[in-house]
């Protein structure tokens, strides 16, 4: 899937044993060629397991992907929403993944642009690196993307986790093709957390 088509969902009415694909958007125009339509069926290990999806995609347009490093991350937002807004708190967040020998830390919605430098200079002298939450909007725009994620890698952070996207329609994919195609220039990984399903965006992009 990519911006040039719409995604779409199955819909089933109770008691009737078919199934329709249903758009995203009501009419996708301009489309001279349309993704794959795919169905899984079997076990939960069959479906668990399948890498059809990633096999039907393209293959990948990053050539050299050796700067994305997965890794343990510490995260205060599960426990303590307030948490990415406090900056010494952070800092507790990274002294954590130091003494665990964790590679990241991710800070949620909250942050502060004022201490986030300052925040990534104090992970980075104890081996941890500094990932970023943002919501979708905040990248909305070209010129969102060219001024700030230039900004946040000019920081020293690592890394974007993107949220709240919630939409297969053919604009959020032309989004994912715009921000994805930014982050992999600037050499950001991307957790992307508020999703749309695989649709084989991992082995591509």
């Amino acid at each position: 899937m990519d911006g040039q088509y719409s995604g779409s969902r199955l819909r089933h009415a109770a008691g009737s044993t078919d199934y329709g694909v249903v758009l995203a958007d009501e009419q996708v125009a301009d489309v001279s060629r349309t993704p794959w339509r795919t169905a899984i069926v079997g076990s939960l290990a069959t479906v668990g397991e399948s890498t059809l999806v990633d096999d039907l995609a393209s293959p990948a347009k990053v050539a050299d992907t050796s700067w994305g490093r997965p890794g343990k991350v510490a995260w205060s937002w599960l426990s303590e929403h307030a948490g990415p807004g406090d900056f010494e708190r952070q800092k507790r967040y990274v002294d954590f993944a130091a003494r665990n020998g964790w590679e990241y830390v991710l800070v949620d919605e909250g942050w502060r642009d004022t201490w986030v430098p300052e925040l990534v200079r104090y992970a980075r002298a104890r081996g941890v690196e500094v990932l970023l939450w943002f919501h979708w909007s905040a990248l909305d725009t070209q010129a969102e993307r060219d001024t700030v994620l230039p900004s946040v890698r000019q920081w020293g952070v690592r890394g974007v986790k993107l949220d709240f996207m919630e939409s297969d329609s053919r604009a959020r994919y032309q989004w994912y093709d715009a921000v994805l195609a930014k982050t992999a220039e600037l050499r950001l990984m991307v957790n992307a957390h508020g999703s749309t399903i695989p649709h084989g965006l991992a082995r591509t992009c």
